[in-house]
């Protein structure tokens, strides 16, 4: 005899997925669950689901999840590059305006060094 498949509630299948109970109706309504029998004892008509339809939309919300981090986890590696190209660019603007104040540094110096030389021409001159 063939054992049939456990039938779930709404209730029961949102549980399961961790959704809410209205979750479940808006998929049913939208087709994204579906729906193996109807349970109309007690004067009401409710749906029914398979395991296997169970299991089948958890995985889909698995995939789902897995895409949302990794778009998730591509956009903090996006603001980060965006942040280390940002530093990198002020590091580079730093350097380069540390390498203009020491070449006029150097400048103003050079006259300096010179008269010293004159200076000390002329000392040793006099001697």
């Amino acid at each position: 005899m063939e054992e049939r498949e456990r039938m779930y509630s709404r209730r029961q299948v949102a549980d399961q997925l961790g959704k809410h109970y209205t979750t479940i109706r808006r998929w049913e309504a939208e087709g994204r669950i579906e729906v193996a029998a109807y349970d109309e004892s007690g004067g009401h008509r409710e749906p029914r689901f398979t395991q296997g339809e169970v299991d089948r939309l958890r995985d889909v919300l698995e995939t789902q999840d897995s895409i949302v981090t990794t778009m998730e986890r591509d956009r903090e590696l996006e603001e980060e590059l965006y942040a280390l190209r940002r530093e990198n660019g002020i590091l580079r603007d730093d350097l380069e305006r540390e390498r203009s104040l020491v070449d006029r540094l150097l400048q103003i110096q050079r006259p300096d060094a010179e008269i010293l030389r004159a200076k000390e021409r002329m000392l040793t001159q006099d001697r």
